[in-house]
């Protein structure tokens, strides 16, 4: 297994808020919950990318993360860019896989 040597930002769900007024909140202005991770990161296998693409996904990295520190959020944060994991696979008993797509 490579080192964990990257970070990334897993994004908490976050609930509609609303202001003092009732007016809801755009997500940016919302504050978001966000756990570091340390992290290594992969290129999308060919096969898993074409076939993800059959389901009309486009997966962009595969990121390498500890199975505990993974508590089933849909979100991350890496490099300043917003992803979408698609799917969580796990290695072996403390390795786990995010497979995710660029929002």
């Amino acid at each position: 297994m490579k080192s964990r040597n990257e970070v990334l930002y897993l994004l908490e769900e976050t609930q509609e808020k609303r202001d003092a007024a009732g007016f809801l909140i755009e997500e940016e202005e919302a504050q978001s919950c966000q756990r570091e991770v340390f992290c290594s990161v992969d290129s999308v296998k060919r096969n898993e990318f074409f076939e993800a693409m059959r389901s009309g996904i486009r997966l962009a990295l595969v990121f390498h993360i500890a199975v505990d520190d993974y508590q089933g959020e849909t979100r991350l944060l890496y490099e300043n860019t917003k992803y979408k994991i698609e799917k969580t696979y796990r290695l072996n008993e403390y390795d786990l896989e995010l497979s995710v797509s660029e929002l």
